[in-house]
């Protein structure tokens, strides 16, 4: 159905099929942990002042983007910690305390009454959470500046919730990531994984290396659609890369907000644009190029001494950059049959013992993942490092079988769900034959609420959350990401956030159509929600 005009029956029956139960109704996802509706609805009046009653810069920051929020949509002014010039004004109280159901980091209450619109948290986070709650109310308003009254009292049931950004096959400017993060948090999602590297581009400037970028952020065409044989290849160069000076502007923009922004250098596979900046990475003396075709893994850094002090280096600089706990190493995809074939692979696995070349694959990925313990890092990797005996127990992202997980309750991992069948983004939402192109496969909204998270009666294992992917070989615009995003990054989100007991999938769909008026307003690209 073409958005425009879904667009146009939501906002009739938005408006115009009002009720006094569906005025009083709390479009707020994901879906909170308790929401208590009363029969009355709060005016937001031509002034309106934020009160902030405790709290630091942080929190001026956060009642800043609440302000510059509600000046847009609603067109009032705003005071924080100023009087308005009359006396009939709104009140929005920011409060930092510790009490009741509000103890951890990121639960909030949110209550609107007769009175006033307070949002009460023990940290800022708690606070930030709030307000984007407060913002789904007022952008999904059925009558001009009314939101119902009500208590809300909410925290997630995950501490990880995530979306991966893949910029490597296509390249995304610094202001459309920011604005991918912007709406990553009003979803209340708070991890961005960035794929910063792999076979079509390596996107992240390294001082000590700058072929990385000067060659490896460079690809003269890609595949054109899906024409893999015979090869065919569009003939449109595609290059872009961040500055360090555009990563921590990017860092210190998802951190205002409380999105932790996680790297990903993939090694020792999916290393061809490396491999064609500084070919010693690599086992043998050929001219490597940065890959033109999708989903290529031959190339395979060499496990040689050399290889690993340049891996350091790179390292050294990404970690200074993303204040994370965590960095992203990959380990996935190798293809073993280049280190069959070398003399220098061969021999590491001589003299370090090892049973074959999958073990070196674990040996490669202990190594890198060892040194970031020195650097007080933890490693991430994909699950395919749970088979390769390795012995630093980094957190694994569990992308191909969740039966996975029994591997992980053995080498006493941590887990973060990724799942294929459930988060690859970059699948069919639809009808392939009318939907965009995509990579494979059919994943609707419907299947990604579905994902299973509660494992806990046949698994003992740390299960962090769980993560959306977006592998940009078939998004090439912004728009076309959005697209892809919505309305799964939301479910997804509802997900890892809401308790069993609260999820409720037609409940959901009532509350995207409702977001939808809001996305269609800021020129934001989505799928209908059926």
């Amino acid at each position: 159905m073409n958005k425009l005009i879904c667009t146009l029956l939501v906002l009739t029956c938005l408006i115009g099929c009002n009720s006094d139960d569906s005025a009083n109704t709390a479009f707020i996802i994901p879906q909170p942990t308790n929401v208590e509706l009363t029969s009355g609805t709060y005016l937001i009046k031509n002034d309106v002042k934020i009160v902030l009653e405790s709290g630091d810069e942080q929190t001026l920051v956060i009642a800043d983007q609440l302000s510059d929020f509600i000046k847009a949509q609603l067109a009032v002014n705003i005071y924080i910690n100023e009087e308005p010039p009359g006396d009939d004004y709104s009140s929005i109280v920011l409060r930092k305390e510790s009490s009741g159901n509000v103890t951890e980091p990121e639960a909030y209450t949110l209550a609107i009454n007769n009175e006033e619109i307070s949002i009460t948290a023990n940290e800022n986070h708690g606070l930030f959470n709030g307000i984007q709650s407060l913002k789904q109310l007022i952008f999904t308003q059925q009558k001009d500046n009314e939101i119902p009254q009500l208590v809300v009292t909410d925290q997630p049931t995950f501490s990880y919730r995530g979306m991966m950004l893949d910029v490597s096959r296509h390249f995304f400017s610094v202001e459309e990531v920011k604005r991918f993060i912007d709406l990553m948090a009003l979803y209340k999602l708070n991890k961005f994984h960035w794929h910063l590297t792999d076979d079509q581009g390596w996107r992240i400037e390294i001082k000590q290396y700058p072929l990385l970028t000067d060659i490896g952020s460079y690809r003269f065409e890609s595949m054109l659609e899906k024409n893999y044989e015979p090869y065919i290849g569009d003939g449109i160069p595609h290059s872009g890369f961040y500055t360090q000076e555009q990563i921590k502007e990017v860092v210190a923009y998802a951190a205002e907000r409380f999105v932790e922004v996680i790297p990903e250098i993939e090694m020792p596979g999916h290393a061809m644009a490396a491999l064609a900046a500084y070919p010693e990475l690599g086992c043998f003396d050929i001219n490597y190029q940065v890959s033109t075709s999708w989903w290529e893994s031959f190339g395979v850094m060499c496990p040689k001494e050399s290889t690993f002090e340049i891996v350091e280096h790179i390292l050294d600089e990404v970690i200074i950059l993303f204040p994370s706990k965590y960095v992203h190493i990959g380990g996935d995809e190798v293809a073993i049959n280049t280190w069959q074939q070398s003399n220098l692979a061969q021999q590491v696995i001589q003299e370090h013992n090892l049973k074959d070349e999958h073990a070196l694959q674990g040996y490669f990925f202990d190594r890198v993942s060892q040194y970031l313990v020195t650097k007080g890092k933890q490693a991430i990797g994909w699950d395919e490092v749970l088979e390769k005996n390795i012995q630093s127990q980094p957190t694994v992202m569990i992308w191909r079988d969740l039966d996975l997980l029994a591997k992980a309750q053995e080498q006493n991992t941590s887990v973060i769900l990724t799942p294929g069948l459930y988060t690859y983004f970059d699948y069919y939402q639809g009808n392939s034959e009318t939907e965009p192109l995509a990579q494979c496969c059919f994943l609707p909204v419907e299947e990604v609420y579905k994902m299973p998270v509660d494992y806990s009666a046949d698994y003992n294992v740390d299960i962090l959350g769980g993560q959306g992917q977006l592998w940009s070989a078939f998004i090439k615009t912004e728009s076309r990401l959005q697209y892809m995003a919505l309305p799964r990054m939301p479910a997804l989100a509802e997900v890892l956030w809401s308790t069993q007991s609260q999820k409720d999938f037609a409940h959901f769909k009532d509350k995207m159509k409702a977001h939808e008026v809001y996305l269609s307003n800021k020129e934001i690209n989505y799928r209908v929600i059926q």
